[in-house]
């Protein structure tokens, strides 16, 4: 009689454990000791330390896409090939390995800034624009000597010209007799206020030379710092720095509108997203040269704080 009674205890028992084991599966509070079976394992690109010559695809090291290719679908094992696809020429580029979902979009010269073309865009290289016969190049920010940013009209001398405008250089005008004439009339005033000056020196005693007191001059760093790696510093830089700050620091740097854009969207615009701007812009532009590069633009662009509070992290980091 006892026996249908056990049986029934005993299944009702069964099914109450099952239902505690569901309840808990991904549970990380202290009651909860069991862990999460690996499919629920979340990745993040942050978490992965991929060798050189990779990048962090979704869950997986990939090997970088060549040079003149882009990224369309991320490894599906760790330390594979992706799937790479050629860039279309003359519309966009890639200029080195790399682990990007798109190429980077071709520079267009712009005829009525005074810009005309000099070698045209490829798959593996960007336009290369250059001033056109009466401009001359105003801003240049990139390593190319051949490119330009900004290319203004050569004036036109009403008086002469002195030195012809050339590529890198404005035209250079006479001044006229008049300017002459004024300049020595100058000259001689300048001559006669001296030997007044000197006569009243003599009468009176000389005073006491106290030496200027100099401006401070910007914080420079060690040469120690010179070329180091910055691809995990670069998260204490997007914490003391601003969206929009890093926004245009990196743009002014060379990182490309759309992939701003797509960083933007997919990592939105806290301290991630921040750092995923800036290690962008690093692992495109490599580490020789970086840290140069990056202090002497956030300078330019008056962000002096946060350049100087880099600097001090990175000599805590890094001892000579």
């Amino acid at each position: 009689m006892l026996l249908p009674w056990i049986c029934l205890f005993i299944a009702l028992a069964a099914e109450r454990n099952s239902a505690s084991a569901i309840n808990n599966i991904g549970d990380t509070s202290p009651a909860y000791t069991g862990k999460p079976s690996a499919p629920l394992r979340r990745f993040f690109k942050r978490e992965l330390k991929c060798e050189d010559g990779e990048y962090p695809g979704n869950q997986y090291c990939c090997k970088n896409c060549p040079a003149g290719t882009y990224v369309e679908n991320d490894c599906q094992e760790n330390h594979q090939k992706p799937n790479c696809q050629p860039c279309t020429d003359g519309k966009d580029y890639m200029d080195k390995p790399n682990g990007y979902h798109q190429c980077l979009l071709c520079k267009r010269c712009d005829p009525e800034q005074g810009e005309d073309v000099h070698s045209p865009c490829t798959v593996f290289r960007n336009t290369v624009c250059k001033c056109k016969v009466n401009f001359f190049c105003g801003t240049n920010s990139t390593q190319d000597p051949r490119s330009c940013d900004h290319c203004q009209p050569c004036t036109q001398c009403e008086k002469g010209v002195a030195e012809s405008c050339t590529e890198t250089r404005d035209t250079v005008c006479n001044k006229g007799s008049r300017y002459r004439w004024g300049l020595l009339a100058a000259l001689i005033l300048v001559a006669v206020g001296a030997g007044l000056l000197c006569v009243r020196c003599r009468q009176k005693p000389r005073p006491i030379y106290q030496p200027p007191t100099l401006t401070p001059l910007v914080k420079p760093y060690p040469s120690h710092l010179e070329d180091i790696d910055l691809e995990t510093p670069l998260q204490d830089l997007a914490d003391i720095m601003l969206h929009d700050d890093v926004v245009k620091c990196v743009r002014r740097m060379g990182l490309s509108n759309p992939t701003i854009d797509d960083i933007k969207n997919t990592n939105g615009q806290g301290r991630e997203g921040r750092y995923q701007l800036l290690r962008s812009w690093y692992v495109q532009y490599g580490q020789m040269g970086a840290l140069r590069h990056l202090i002497k633009t956030l300078r330019d662009q008056g962000l002096n704080k946060p350049a100087d509070d880099f600097i001090d992290i990175l000599n805590r980091r890094v001892q000579p």
